[in-house]
């Protein structure tokens, strides 16, 4: 038997536990830098959006539906679940947001409206070698996956940009699994693919609420991914933390390498 190699040292300067064999991360601005993106395509939208509908400006169709938008999603179990597919909601999100503006889009429009911005937030997305490099060297030591809300079409399209989609052994998509993060569902489905224990994954994401909460949740071990200028809200602690993603990995990767990649087995 040769065993996964295990994470963690006594007196480790990173914080992380031992026995870690696995690490899992979300993706929207932990691997990808998604805001940025997500702001880009928004504007572009938008303002094509102004030049043809008269009488409202890009940046006040921008404000309503970033309004509405943060609004729905955050109820999306009472707001959006019962409407089906990802194209529906994210229609339906885009007409609310219309709607304030007097904005009355036909179907064609807004279907058009939709596919555009998800493609002008794709083309925003550069591939990453830096990340893919370390993550390359992270899979020499850990079982790697990811764990996101997002759609599985969008999320591999976004690792796809980003030159990331050949990293991962697996990858849950939550809007298409049912519950979303921080409900513990989607880090134990990552758990089942892999055939691991929860305690023997770290969890690397930026939001506290849904990642270092959620993966507390699961009885994963979170590693919070945040500017060192942010104050940590109230509650349990994640097991460690770093002020970006390439700190994160590296860190990582100089860790294990105290372990040997394979253990020989005993004769």
């Amino acid at each position: 038997m040769n065993p996964a190699p295990a994470v963690g040292t006594p007196g480790s300067p990173y914080g992380l536990p031992t026995g870690i064999t696995t690490v899992l991360f979300d993706l929207d601005d932990t691997l990808v830098p998604y805001l940025p993106c997500w702001t880009t395509a928004l504007d572009t939208v938008t303002q094509h959006l102004a030049h043809t509908h008269s009488g409202v400006s890009g940046p006040a169709i921008a404000a309503a539906y970033t309004r509405v938008s943060d609004t729905l999603w955050r109820d999306y179990e009472q707001a959006l679940a019962h409407l089906g597919p990802t194209p529906v909601i994210r229609a339906h999100v885009w007409r609310t947001a219309l709607h304030e503006c007097g904005i009355q889009p036909d179907e064609r429009e807004l279907g058009a409206l939709v596919a555009d911005f998800a493609r002008q937030q794709l083309l925003a997305i550069t591939p990453d070698r830096q990340t893919a490099a370390l993550l390359e060297r992270l899979a020499l030591r850990y079982r790697l996956g990811v764990v996101t809300n997002g759609d599985r079409s969008t999320q591999h399209a976004k690792l796809g940009h980003a030159g990331l989609d050949g990293a991962f052994e697996t990858v849950v998509c939550a809007l298409d699994t049912g519950a979303r993060k921080p409900d513990p569902a989607p880090f134990l489905h990552a758990c089942s693919d892999l055939s691991v224990a929860p305690e023997q994954c770290l969890y690397v994401g930026d939001s506290w609420a849904n990642d270092v909460v959620g993966a507390h949740g699961a009885g994963m071990h979170p590693v919070w991914i945040c500017p060192d200028t942010v104050p940590a809200p109230p509650g349990r602690p994640p097991a460690a933390r770093f002020p970006d993603l390439p700190s994160c990995l590296n860190a990582l990767a100089a860790h294990a390498v105290r372990r040997p990649a394979r253990e020989t087995e005993p004769t």
